[in-house]
């Protein structure tokens, strides 16, 4: 007889199965284009399953974008970073990311937005990024949420820039060109 453990780490593994084979199917054909049974055939899993799991492709893209970013903040606690070095790393390894899937990256940065206080996504990266400003207590709090707010438009900016002009997504010049705009916006 399974164990309730067992069957909830094959349910997770399920769960990350489906994100992943959905994060490849959107990139390459397209959100609008991919059905649940498309995914379901990818992940090698009952289109049930998918269901089981996700209620719609928002609630399933609300998941790899929460997935995504909390992966990005592991990584950064493993390493031990703070501070500057923490928030360089963070967006250094979300750019590698988005070179990987720069549409389906676009797509979450939307879907998140659109599904505002449902998405816990956008705010761990401001928290992410609060927490670990250099300066913050000389800064009030306007002045914290606005450079904030910079930093991470200066990414989304980045992004839709690359997409709306068909330029190729090179991790490393994109790195390049984000630590060039952050370190004029942590010395202004």
């Amino acid at each position: 007889m399974e164990t309730k453990q067992k069957r909830l780490r094959k349910s997770e593994r399920s769960k990350i199965k489906i994100m992943h084979q959905a994060k490849i199917l959107y990139e390459k054909n397209g959100i609008e284009n991919v059905t649940f049974g498309q995914i379901a055939e990818a992940a090698d899993v009952c289109r049930s399953t998918v269901f089981n799991h996700f209620a719609s492709s928002s609630e399933l893209m609300s998941a790899i974008y929460e997935q995504e970013i909390n992966d990005i903040n592991e990584h950064c606690q493993a390493a031990g970073l703070t501070g500057e070095k923490l928030i360089r790393e963070f967006f250094a390894k979300l750019i590698q990311d988005t070179t990987y899937y720069p549409r389906l990256m676009v797509q979450l940065i939307v879907t998140a937005l659109v599904n505002g206080e449902k998405s816990k996504s956008i705010i761990e990266i401001e928290k992410t990024i609060t927490g670990n400003l250099p300066g913050k207590d000389e800064m009030s709090k306007a002045e914290i949420e606005e450079l904030n707010m910079m930093i991470i438009g200066s990414y989304y900016g980045m992004v839709s820039h690359y997409l709306m002009n068909g330029l190729k997504f090179d991790a490393k010049k994109l790195n390049k060109q984000f630590s060039s705009m952050l370190d004029k916006l942590l010395k202004a």
